[in-house]
């Protein structure tokens, strides 16, 4: 996804209907926010994006769905923790402090 389709998602799921696909956009977009703050951007450093790719294909799956007007249900917590597994990775081999560096990482679950 780029930036502007990142954008757009981030607020294309109420959270009190689709609470993991609002957070799983939320994590997306502040992915994208911190590689743009720490890389020549989101556009030229692969490794994120491919970090986040099932992220991604769990928010285009749901984005599909809306704009074909086929009824969906948020997705599982489990599937959430699961698509965030490469970014964790990703964040872990980066050297990343969650709690200084990235106060969204929060939002990661603990056992993913």
């Amino acid at each position: 996804m780029n930036e502007y389709e990142v954008e757009d998602v981030q607020g294309q799921f109420d959270p009190a209907e689709f609470p993991n696909l609002a957070s799983a956009a939320r994590i997306l977009g502040a992915l994208v926010d911190w590689t743009n703050s720490n890389s020549d951007g989101w556009a030229f450093w692969p490794k994120p994006g491919r970090a986040a790719s099932t992220l991604q294909g769990l928010l285009k799956d749901a984005q599909a769905m809306d704009r074909n007007g086929t009824l969906f249900d948020d997705v599982p917590a489990r599937d959430l923790n699961r698509s965030l597994v490469g970014i964790k990775a990703l964040l872990t081999k980066q050297g990343v402090d969650w709690n200084t560096d990235l106060p969204w990482a929060a939002l990661l679950p603990i056992n993913a």
